[in-house]
């Protein structure tokens, strides 16, 4: 990631404010793992080849019963910013498969 786009997400994390933090923390400190089988819609779990925070991906795909997953190359933890259009064609096309 350039450091330009790097300085643009911290700003943006710095105006989200304390309860975005605190959601973000949350996020990493709840289990959901016991929850997944509760999901009963079409599922498509995203991640950049890059994601340093993939170690949950498999759990996370097996536990929802149906769930799909891509691997978006060249992209890290934010695919959406890293390659917008690759992501946009990814969720299209799993959103008029269904």
């Amino acid at each position: 990631m350039s450091p330009e786009r790097l300085a643009w997400i911290n700003g943006q994390w710095s105006r989200a404010g304390k309860w975005t933090l605190k959601g973000a923390i949350a996020c990493t400190l709840y289990d959901v793992v016991e929850k997944l089988p509760l999901v009963k819609c079409p599922t498509l779990v995203v991640y950049g080849s890059r994601d340093i925070v993939r170690e949950g991906e498999r759990e996370l795909v097996a536990g929802i019963k149906g769930a799909r997953s891509i691997i978006i190359e060249n992209a890290g933890h934010l695919p959406h910013i890293d390659q917008p259009d690759v992501f946009i064609r990814s969720i299209s096309d799993f959103l008029s498969a269904g």
